[in-house]
């Protein structure tokens, strides 16, 4: 960049000579001697790729200042262009990171922690949720016996356990929004406060991740929602089996 525009600086005063591969298509005619550039629209296009208008109208002297204040802007914006604010930092820091790590994994871990009590990794706060929610509900798992088949059981047990994981899902998720607001809301505050371009462009780019991370946790949301269902089906598959197998028993 410095220099194209170092060069460009130099050619308010630089000749044409016949030589040059370019002599014909600046002067439209052949023949010797050397040729001064005075078009704006060839000066132009040399200096378009700086980005810098070029007028004749003005005095070398004249355009010559233009140039080097023109220089220095580009320079300046190179300069803010270049910098990195750091702004994956903001309203992301440990405790928020951690925070939206509250479940298992994957799904069959999530169900392994409910069924066996045990902890897998750091989800201390999710293995205890299953007391929780068998106080609040009051479920009877473990005291249903089933005459016909040791599936149904096993399937009781399992919708027991995927009730009480969406439950907590959901309940962190619900209780998540607030914090994913208040994100959202910081970032749109410091893109208006933004002192430069590059630092309104970085904090746009923070703010499409915090939409990316609330996109994730729809997702979460939606595949739990999908097991729930999923679930219930197989249930009401497991009635019309037995239905099936006490009418031709």
């Amino acid at each position: 960049m410095k220099k194209f525009i170092t060069l460009a600086i130099l050619l308010p005063v630089t000749t044409i000579s016949q030589a040059n591969p370019f002599f014909d298509m600046l002067s439209g005619m052949s023949g010797g001697g050397a040729i001064p550039v005075h078009d704006n629209e060839v000066m132009n296009a040399v200096y378009g790729v700086a980005g810098i208008n070029f007028d004749i109208s003005k005095t070398s002297t004249d355009n010559l200042i233009e140039l080097v204040a023109q220089n220095a802007q580009l320079e300046k914006l190179i300069s803010i262009l270049s910098g990195n604010y750091e702004y994956g930092k903001l309203a992301n820091d440990n405790f928020q990171q951690e925070a939206r790590r509250y479940a298992p994994e994957n799904w069959e871990n999530a169900l392994e922690i409910l069924s066996s009590g045990k902890t897998l990794g750091d989800r201390t706060a999710y293995s205890g949720f299953k007391d929780t929610y068998s106080k609040r509900y009051n479920d009877m798992a473990g005291s249903i016996t089933y005459a016909l088949s040791d599936d149904n059981a096993s399937l009781h047990d399992e919708n027991i356990n995927t009730a009480a994981a969406s439950y907590y899902i959901s309940e962190k998720s619900y209780n998540q929004t607030e914090t994913r607001l208040k994100n959202v809301e910081q970032l749109m505050q410091e893109i208006d406060n933004a002192a430069d371009l590059k630092q309104a462009i970085d904090l746009n780019n923070r703010l499409s991740a915090e939409n990316a991370i609330s996109l994730a946790e729809v997702i979460r949301l939606q595949s739990v929602l999908l097991k729930v269902e999923a679930n219930e089906l197989q249930q009401e598959n497991n009635i019309v089996a037995n239905e099936a197998e006490l009418i031709n028993f």
